[in-house]
């Protein structure tokens, strides 16, 4: 049972995979994530994986312009399959206000280095022969590179390659605990067996044993739950 980590991240989805594969590659590979229950038992496993380009924050953009490189790369390297489809989208623009909307998003995207188009209803058309309607049409956005995962198979692929590179994934493992040091430094407590009883380790006196990681940084990456791990102390 580690003693000690760097960071603990909380949360076994895509989230907390992600940034434990992300720190990983940076050398955090010190970092252990938290789950109470499987990886993608929570918000993850209902997600619909639609990963666009776009967006119309610069922020958010850059990450799924890092997202659509990351998960075709990621079978090379862990051998998992990212469930990664490549399929391109049209946006259509109906009005005034929604055709500004798509030329401030074409700019935006062009300043990143993403690829993205402003097309007629012509072309519309030939892209997509079933939108046999176009009347009302002033223009599409077409950005080729759009696409869709699945959420389990890129959390888990994500997952392999943070444990390559040495960090640790605790499964069914609950945090019942957090308190701060003075030195800013946290205790985080935990019991393992996480959300089933039936799975837990119990001491001699018959209570859940619980153990202690003391960390440089938490993260709270539980999803929806991650209201009631923050009131936790």
């Amino acid at each position: 049972m580690p003693e000690q980590a760097r960071c603990v991240i909380i949360g076994g989805g895509a989230m907390g995979a992600g940034l434990l594969y992300a720190l990983g590659h940076e050398g955090w590979t010190d970092t252990i994530l938290v789950e109470k229950g499987e990886l993608t038992s929570g918000s993850t496993w209902h997600a619909a994986g639609l990963i666009p380009n776009f967006i119309g924050d610069l922020n958010m953009a850059k990450c799924h312009q890092e997202a659509i490189a990351l998960y075709p790369r990621l079978e090379a390297e862990t051998g998992l399959s990212a469930g990664w489809h490549g399929c391109g989208a049209i946006r259509l623009a109906r009005t005034a206000d929604e055709s500004d909307w798509h030329h401030y998003v074409h700019a935006m995207l062009t300043q990143i280095g993403v690829e993205s188009h402003i097309i007629g209803p012509d072309e519309i058309a030939e892209r997509h022969p079933l939108l046999t309607d176009l009347s009302d049409v002033r223009l599409g956005f077409y950005t080729p590179n759009d696409g869709w995962t699945d959420p389990s198979s890129c959390t888990n692929a994500m997952a392999k390659g943070a444990r390559d590179l040495g960090c640790r994934i605790m499964r069914h493992t609950l945090v019942t605990g957090m308190s701060q040091r003075a030195d800013g430094t946290w205790d985080v407590t935990i019991v393992r067996g996480g959300a089933d009883p039936g799975r837990r380790r119990n001491g001699s006196n018959g209570d859940d044993e619980q153990d202690t990681i003391h960390c440089e940084h938490v993260v709270n990456a539980a999803g929806h739950y991650a209201p009631q791990l923050g009131a936790i102390r």
